[in-house]
């Protein structure tokens, strides 16, 4: 006679997480085997978020982002190397004027982009550190004294560790939207209601609503974004982020001509500037919306 299926006990629920408890022991000890073992962060529950817990608690959502990034640029690196030989010895020729050096300059690069474009890469592409997500998580806290239940979009948000961290570990509410495809398996796979394939100035974001709290990781910058996008992308941020919401940035790089807007045009757009800032090697500004 063949049998069921195997009936399972059901655990407790104040022994589902505690980690004494045999299953999670076991399966702590299964993703040890596989070379993934869960991030066990130095402080407990409830203990003051510190840069090493955050590094602690991301680190191996960070890592596989980083794998999962590095076997998406192999084969577009080795297509653009191979793709753009003839126009990278041409610019090394002596005696070449400045304007046939611009024009093959321009002609390269639209050709490095296509190629990346093809395998739903930006031109740059990279995981950003854990020490911004950090310093925007640490400003949400202070900010609003809790994460759990807060609406948070994010804007380019690449691999989304951010958005991560906030859902999994803080209990926030989180959607976003990443221009290029190449992050789009390893975020849906994570819940994190991620649309990719849009624009950031793209006005049909607006019809997502109003967000408790906006935030971007060298998006909304010269180099990643042209000045109209830019401003299209602000206008977006001004409208999600709702009466009394905040909104968190950061650029990389400490010269604030990166931003494309000036203090007077983000006051217009309803933002009162709370931190206008350099960070490190970086720059930082943090809004919180007074008027519709």
């Amino acid at each position: 006679m063949a049998k069921g299926p195997a009936k399972t006990k059901r655990i407790a629920k104040h022994l589902r997480r505690n980690p004494e408890a045999p299953h999670v022991k076991a399966w702590h000890a299964y993703r040890e085997k596989k070379g993934k073992p869960k991030a066990k962060p130095k402080t407990g529950h409830g203990q003051p978020l510190t840069l090493e817990r955050y590094k602690a608690l991301i680190k191996d959502y960070q890592k596989r982002a980083s794998d999962a990034l590095y076997l998406k640029n192999k084969p577009a690196d080795a297509e653009v190397n191979a793709g753009t030989t003839r126009l990278r010895r041409i610019i090394k020729k002596p005696h070449m004027s400045l304007t046939d050096f611009f024009k093959t300059s321009d002609r390269l690069k639209k050709v490095e982009e296509n190629i990346r474009r093809k395998y739903g890469l930006p031109s740059q592409s990279g995981v950003s550190g854990p020490k911004l997500g950090y310093k925007i998580a640490s400003e949400i806290i202070t900010d609003f004294g809790r994460t759990k239940g807060l609406n948070v979009f994010g804007f380019g948000v690449g691999y989304a560790q951010l958005s991560f961290f906030l859902k999994k570990f803080m209990g926030a509410k989180t959607k976003g939207v990443e221009m290029y495809g190449y992050s789009q398996k390893f975020t849906r796979d994570k819940k994190l209601g991620i649309k990719h394939g849009i624009n950031a100035g793209d006005p049909i974001l607006k019809k997502m609503g109003k967000f408790d709290v906006t935030y971007s990781i060298n998006t909304v910058q010269e180099g990643v974004i042209d000045r109209k996008t830019a401003q299209k992308t602000w206008d977006n941020l001004a409208y999600m982020t709702r009466k009394g919401g905040k909104s968190y940035h950061i650029f990389t790089s400490q010269n604030e001509a990166l931003v494309m807007i000036s203090r007077k045009e983000l006051e217009k757009r309803g933002f009162k500037i709370d931190s206008w800032e350099e960070l490190g090697y970086h720059f930082f500004i943090k809004l919180t919306k007074v008027k519709d």
